[in-house]
């Protein structure tokens, strides 16, 4: 459940940031990334009641950089201007 949740979600903000952002520079999709992850990681010690800890963080943080390439390079690819 937790990876069809979290592939939903990725959907869900790429097709959001594609509608807000389009063909922007793939650096914006990795600011878009890390932006969510950012906002995740205020919630997270209050939604799951852990503590980010450094691997933690780098695992999270290297996900969503990954994410946010793929997506920037997706939608130069794939939007139309």
């Amino acid at each position: 459940m937790g990876w069809a949740y979290h592939l939903w979600n990725g959907v869900n903000f790429g097709v959001l940031y594609t509608v807000v952002a389009g063909r922007a520079h793939w650096g914006y999709a990795v600011a878009w990334a890390l932006a969510l992850e950012l906002a995740w990681l205020t919630a997270l010690p209050s939604v799951v009641n852990r503590r980010p800890d450094v691997d933690l963080l780098t695992i999270s943080i290297i996900g969503h950089v990954a994410y946010g390439l793929a997506l920037g390079g997706c939608a130069r690819l794939l939007v139309r201007a």
